[in-house]
């Protein structure tokens, strides 16, 4: 072999038999990718993740691209399907659904993003009777604060949806509304979790 024929790069079938040699940063980006997928494993162990999880969470994120590209259909038909998906979630947390619904009066479907609220707001009884804590069923005064809380997002919600509908009146129905459950909230809130001594505000009534 000549001194040339030294410095030729070497051909297919002889580079295979040549050891692979990797940089210091393909080893490292190789270790983290492996220390991660055990991360991810380990995790949806630990909260019983699984491919539907996943399934939402993308669902969720093409919702997000749609809605700022201006396909708000396509938008809503994703967060649709993540509502089917995600039943379980959203009758535990119906504060949680809500994002379906902006997105429905976003598209100029104003009517079905009030019915969608609407139906959120009817099953707030039945997550409260379900509500849970570490396990097992809430106390009344954890399950109290829940209800509040619920209600005085949900109506803020809806205020917001019917405000941006032009219909002002009920606007300010459910602004007064959701305003009295948050005031109600938070006056559960340091009674039983601060134990201050304060007037809670009575249950208020419901828009019929």
């Amino acid at each position: 072999m000549g001194l040339f024929d030294f410095f030729k790069k070497p051909s297919t079938e002889s580079s295979r038999s040549l050891p692979q040699v990797f940089s210091r940063d393909e080893v490292v980006r190789d270790q983290q990718k492996q220390i991660a997928g055990a991360s991810r494993a380990a995790i949806d162990t630990l909260f019983g993740r699984d491919e539907t999880f996943y399934e939402i969470a993308e669902l969720n994120r093409r919702a997000t691209a749609c809605g700022d590209a201006g396909k708000l259909d396509e938008a809503v038909a994703c967060l649709q399907r993540v509502s089917e998906l995600d039943k379980a979630f959203v009758q535990s947390n119906p504060s949680n659904g809500v994002r379906l619904a902006l997105y429905l009066q976003k598209a100029g479907r104003g009517n079905e993003a009030i019915e969608e609220m609407e139906r959120l707001i009817a099953t707030v009884p039945a997550a409260v009777d379900a509500c849970m804590s570490n396990g097992k069923p809430s106390p009344a005064s954890d399950k109290e604060r829940f209800e509040a809380n619920q209600y005085a997002a949900l109506y803020d919600k809806l205020r917001l949806i019917m405000q941006r509908e032009k219909r002002k009146s009920e606007a300010d129905e459910y602004r007064q509304l959701a305003q009295r459950w948050s005031d109600r909230a938070g006056a559960l809130y340091q009674r039983q979790v601060m134990k201050a001594t304060v007037d809670v505000p009575a249950r208020p009534g419901f828009r019929k």
